[in-house]
């Protein structure tokens, strides 16, 4: 992972931990993008947090749609699978 990445992955991390789970997993709640984005100063800068937000929306919708998948869809420790997981996360594509 090229280092810029790695305060994405980090924040997405932590993050994680803030999201409802129940029948299904629920997505990062917006307030704790903020809060977080707040706690690492990129408030009040709009535009850099637009970023940010847009990044953790991309990688979550991921996310869940890889846990969403059956089981033999998509395996870790499937080098190709992974890379496209992670290229489509850093091109910010979102989930519906």
């Amino acid at each position: 992972m090229p280092p810029r990445l790695a305060f994405y992955w980090t924040a997405w991390r932590e993050l994680s931990t803030d999201r409802e789970t129940g029948m299904s997993l629920g997505r990062i709640p917006f307030t704790a993008i903020a809060k977080y984005a707040e706690c690492y100063g990129i408030l009040p800068d709009i535009d850099a947090f637009d970023r940010f937000r847009v990044i953790i929306r991309a990688m979550d919708s991921e996310f869940i749609a890889v846990s969403n998948m059956k089981p033999g869809e998509i395996s870790a420790q499937d080098p190709d699978a992974v890379k496209s997981l992670l290229k489509r996360a850093a091109e910010g594509k979102q989930g519906t």
